[in-house]
């Protein structure tokens, strides 16, 4: 007997209080292998009580989170090589030591269109030409979820998807938006999927033009609320860039709006996590490398239209070298950016100075990654 299974049998003589508080501080992998041991700790490491314990634990040590990034890689030549799809973890809050991430044995990455939104509490939502699913990476899930009986995906065949947790039921849902233009008029459809129903629903709610993605995916998800940055809508006055939010709690959807100074300006803008917040990025198009960024974070209460939040200037970032674009940023608030010809690069402001690449390849999508126990398969029912 090894000293572990000894600590596991030491361990079972203490009083179910006491051990769930020990294992909450115990790592995914390990818990994973505990469930083996008896019926009673399966029992207990699946109970939803200690699962929210531990990914309360979990999201403040370092160890337990860190970021992944996904990339492209296209051989040679390309009508006869598919393109390679790569998912590379940084645990902690370096990025030393890289790791490849496994895909979920039935995900096709051959299909192309591959994006990865979130996390919410370790949950990723996936979307391809396959489908849509959920995935939690930490405990191997993967959960590919039903087609809409309500839309016809042949006659709107463009979706803008989104991903998130309503803490009020707590419910993970993932918002469809699919559109379709007839006679220069684009008609949207919007569809909500409840992890807890396990079902699709309809919702009666008007979305503008703009609603699709924009020229470069962005996105975050902060206090149920899902953030996302639309495309320029040619049927209206609008500057560039719109932001969008959609309530996952209320199934509401509004406009949000940019900071004052630059509303009227020419500004490119992205939108990414920033420690349970909301980060916007803006730039000049077409010049970023001889401009700076200017980086803002969302502050305030209250979500909605009427909500009292507001964006605050965090500091100004540049100027870069090379072509670049932001991608996101790291655990220790670095901001991270593609370089066309190195890949992806971190930059430090405080020194003014570029590391990389990180990791090779296009179309490349940074993402936080966090540790949890939650299932995808009716994830914190109770």
């Amino acid at each position: 007997m090894d000293s572990s299974e000894s600590a596991i049998l030491t361990l079972g003589l203490f009083p179910e209080d006491l051990i769930i508080e020990i294992l909450s501080y115990v790592p995914v992998k390990s818990l994973s292998r505990f469930k083996s041991v008896s019926k009673s700790w399966y029992s207990l490491i699946q109970k939803p009580n200690f699962i929210a314990k531990h990914l309360h634990r979990s999201t403040k040590y370092p160890q337990n989170q860190g970021l992944l990034i996904l990339s492209q890689i296209q051989h040679f030549p390309p009508d006869q090589c598919p393109t390679e799809i790569l998912l590379t973890l940084f645990v902690g809050k370096t990025l030393d030591f890289p790791s490849e991430v496994e895909f979920p044995p039935s995900v096709d990455k051959t299909l192309g269109d591959f994006t990865l939104i979130g996390p919410c509490n370790g949950i990723f939502c996936f979307s391809s030409k396959q489908g849509t699913g959920l995935w939690n990476p930490s405990i191997k899930e993967f959960r590919l979820l039903p087609q809409s009986c309500t839309v016809d995906e042949l006659k709107y065949p463009v979706s803008q998807v989104g991903f998130g947790f309503d803490s009020k039921d707590n419910d993970y849902k993932v918002l469809d938006i699919r559109s379709r233009t007839v006679s220069s008029q684009t008609h949207c459809v919007v569809e909500i999927y409840s992890l807890r129903a396990d079902s699709w629903k309809r919702i009666d709610t008007h979305f503008p033009n703009s609603v699709l993605n924009g020229w470069f995916p962005s996105r975050a998800f902060s206090n149920d609320v899902f953030y996302w940055v639309g495309s320029v809508d040619s049927m209206t006055d609008s500057i560039t860039d719109p932001i969008y939010a959609f309530d996952m709690v209320d199934e509401t959807f509004w406009e949000v709006p940019k900071p004052v100074i630059l509303q009227n300006s020419w500004h490119r803008i992205l939108i990414f996590p920033l420690h349970g917040s909301v980060a916007l990025v803006a730039f000049k198009p077409n010049r970023v490398r001889e401009e700076q960024c200017d980086i803002w974070v969302m502050e305030g209460s209250g979500n909605g239209a009427d909500g009292d939040k507001v964006w605050t200037k965090l500091r100004t970032v540049g100027p870069f070298p090379g072509v670049v674009l932001p991608l996101g940023f790291s655990r220790n608030n670095e901001l991270l950016l593609f370089d066309m010809h190195r890949g992806v690069i971190m930059f430090d402001d405080k020194v003014m100075e570029s590391r990389g690449p990180i990791v090779h390849g296009n179309f490349p999508q940074v993402l936080y990654y966090e540790e949890s126990m939650v299932s995808v398969n009716g994830a914190r029912r109770e």
